[in-house]
């Protein structure tokens, strides 16, 4: 997942780039993941599991959100509150009020569980061999996470970028995937969208 993340990113740092370049601009965006971000992944991701954020389960979901507000502003990032969904935003550094916006499209929520059915605690985000093991750690925690750090780690590499990139973190995917429908009808839809839900 990491690497098709580091890969969709480094279009934001422009489409005209020549192959090897862009190659090479995809190499300096994982040295910057590697050198200053790596290390948040799984703390985050087990802090992010924690939360129970089934249906009907509000109070878990304004708790995720808080905590999501902070890791954004841990990484220099701006959370707005879009009702059903969260912007976090990484504008573009070339003309930024005209930029193209790629929307990465992730969601929050995850579905219940009945803990006894479970070989381990299903919201503590325990590591086994080199594992994480939790509700929502594949669908879809753990991509929120390493979005949320590849794009920090866009910014890290210092590299110009051509897009805006706009994390969408809707909140029912898993029941009733109303949130998104919700959201367009107040916000204008990025001009280009990749869904990293699970394994894509």
């Amino acid at each position: 997942m990491r690497q098709l993340v580091f890969a969709v990113l480094a279009a934001a740092l422009g489409a005209q780039s020549p192959a090897p370049d862009a190659v090479k601009d995809v190499a300096k965006v994982q040295e910057a993941y590697h050198h200053q971000e790596q290390a948040k992944l799984l703390p985050w991701l087990q802090q992010a599991i924690q939360f129970p954020t089934y249906a009907g389960n509000p109070k878990a979901w304004m708790a995720q959100k808080r905590w999501l507000k902070a890791r954004a502003e841990d990484l220099g990032f701006e959370l707005r509150d879009a009702g059903a969904v969260f912007e976090i935003e990484l504008p573009a550094t070339l003309h930024p009020r005209t930029a193209p916006v790629l929307g990465l499209v992730i969601h929050g929520d995850v579905q219940p569980v009945e803990a006894s059915h479970w070989s381990f605690p299903p919201f503590a985000g325990t590591v086994k061999d080199g594992y994480v093991i939790g509700r929502g750690a594949a669908d879809d925690k753990g991509p929120l996470i390493q979005a949320l750090l590849a794009m920090k780690a866009l910014e890290d590499s210092g590299l110009p970028r051509t897009h805006t990139i706009r994390l969408l973190v809707g909140s029912d995917e898993e029941s009733g995937s109303q949130d998104m429908t919700a959201y367009l009808k107040t916000h204008q839809a990025p001009d280009y969208s990749l869904v990293l839900d699970s394994a894509f």
